[in-house]
């Protein structure tokens, strides 16, 4: 009943401010149909729908390994062969996101 409410509002205020407001909303593209379907005048004020693609396992990989070396941290040996399977592994589920813990697979130096 409270997002109800909160979409309303949220509808409102891209009407009546609609030249002074940007509003984003993100997630993924089940759930934003869920959204959209709640409030019949929603979908007709998104002027712009992008989709992004999911990262796949290797491009993961390759997030983790350029996060690392913007913190300085040098990922240990091994952690290819960890992080790939993993990723594949939440990757085929397609029902959440991939996190990496940092505790788990890196080590700073």
């Amino acid at each position: 009943m409270y997002g109800d409410e909160a979409i309303n509002t949220i509808v409102q205020e891209m009407e009546n401010k609609r030249d002074d407001i940007v509003v984003i909303f993100a997630g993924y593209p089940d759930k934003m149909e869920t959204l959209l379907q709640r409030n019949p005048g929603l979908r007709s004020r998104i002027a712009f729908h992008v989709r992004f693609d999911d990262y796949d396992p290797q491009e993961l990989f390759e997030i983790v390994g350029h996060m690392a070396a913007a913190e300085h941290i040098t990922l240990a040996a091994g952690v290819r062969e960890k992080i790939i399977p993993h990723s594949e592994k939440r990757y085929a589920q397609k029902t959440s996101g991939t996190a990496v813990s940092r505790g788990t697979y890196m080590k700073e130096h």
